[in-house]
Formats: structure tokens, C-alpha cells, sequence
């Protein structure tokens, strides 16, 4: 998984340790097998516009987001055992967040984010 930094479009940082999932196995693995998910952690799935929790250990936070990366939808606290999808029609990528973490960090529809991709060491 590539590693990025995911930001407000004022530059405002919200998470250093942002992983996006590119292939299928990644996007099929997702967050499964994990304890949980750290304060500065999340998960991108791009081109995916549901989810489930099904085997998953802990609650989340989804949050869709469109082509150009505009929240059209967050969806608090799903907790293990669930289904979620899009329910904008825009909603293109999906953005995997601790529970609670969407509104610590006052992510709400209309909101512009940026991925800014780890630069590769030289």
C-alpha cells in the first residue's frame, strides 16, 4: 500500500499515516485483521463506494468522498458486522477512520481533502 498524508484543502493536516489501498487484495484485505486503528491512521479505498465490517474488531468511521476528493457523505460509528454504501451518487472513493476520528477532526459534507503521496526515498 502507498503511504500519504491526508489534508484539508487550507493545507490544515489531518492524518500523517494514511494508507491507500490500490490493488484488489488490498482493497479486499482492507483494515481486516486489525486491532484497530491509531489516532493518526486511516484507510483509502479508491474507486470503492461501500464497505462491510464483517469479521472486522472494531467500529468505524466512513467517510465518501468524490472523484475530486469532496466529501459527499460521512457515516459515524459502523460497527463490526455492517454493510455501508454511498448513498450520493458522487460518492467515488471511500476514506476508513477510527470511530469518532470524523468528528475530532471536523470532517463534514462539502469539505475538500487532499492526498498528498509519501515522496519515495532517494
Amino acid at each position: 500500500m502507498k503511504k500519504a498524508n491526508l489534508k484539508k484543502a487550507d493545507g490544515c493536516v489531518l492524518l500523517q499515516n494514511l494508507q491507500v489501498a490500490e490493488s484488489f487484495s488490498e482493497k479486499l484485505k482492507g483494515l481486516l485483521g486489525r486491532a484497530g486503528l491509531g489516532r493518526d491512521e486511516g484507510l483509502v479505498l479508491p474507486d470503492c463506494s461501500s464497505i462491510h465490517t464483517f469479521f472486522m474488531r472494531f467500529a468505524l468511521d466512513i467517510v465518501f468522498v468524490s472523484k475530486d476528493w469532496r466529501v459527499t457523505e460521512v457515516v459515524h460509528g459502523v460497527s463490526p458486522g455492517n454493510a455501508v454504501r454511498a448513498k450520493a451518487p458522487e460518492g467515488r472513493h471511500t476514506l476508513e477512520l477510527g470511530e469518532g476520528r470524523a468528528h475530532e477532526l471536523a470532517i463534514a459534507v462539502g469539505d475538500q481533502l487532499v492526498i498528498e503521496y509519501e515522496k519515495p526515498a532517494p
